[in-house]
């Protein structure tokens, strides 16, 4: 999965394939946890979409080619994989706190694309917060900070 990544890492790492191969894995946990929160209302809609391309080749410095392929496999995985929180897991085991709520800020940034807030992001939201052990008070904060920037 994700045969991108590893790609550009191969080309990239000159540290060795532990770090190499944690990269690949810490990114692709991140796309699959975007695009999962877009799916989350049953629309990824173009502004998501277009959010989350922003998000990869400014964070990854990946091509629109390289994007548009990532999308595509994290769409096809979430279609086809019943274990999804495992990417939630990694990223609580791997990430730091800052990293951790970094993400979150883009995950509220990604909901209020389409300036509301559905049931269903909202429920996928607060469990993503649980699973990662970020205090209720910050994801709020996050969250006011998402919708102010937004606007």
């Amino acid at each position: 999965m994700f045969n991108i990544f590893k790609k550009i890492n191969n080309k990239e790492s000159l540290t060795g394939k532990d770090k190499s191969k944690k990269d690949v894995e810490l990114k692709t946990a991140a796309v699959v946890v975007m695009v999962n929160m877009a799916y989350a209302d049953t629309d990824f809609s173009d502004e998501e979409r277009g959010y989350i391309k922003q998000l990869l080749q400014k964070d990854f410095s990946l091509t629109a080619k390289e994007v548009k392929d990532i999308i595509e496999e994290a769409e096809n995985f979430i279609k086809e994989d019943t274990n999804k929180w495992r990417y939630i897991n990694k990223i609580n085991r791997e990430y730091s706190n800052a990293y951790k709520e970094e993400l979150l800020l883009k995950l509220w940034k990604l909901i209020y694309r389409d300036d509301k807030l559905d049931k269903y992001e909202d429920s996928l939201m607060h469990s993503i917060v649980k699973m990662l052990h970020i205090p209720h008070k910050k994801m709020i904060e996050l969250k006011v900070k998402a919708m102010k920037k937004e606007k």
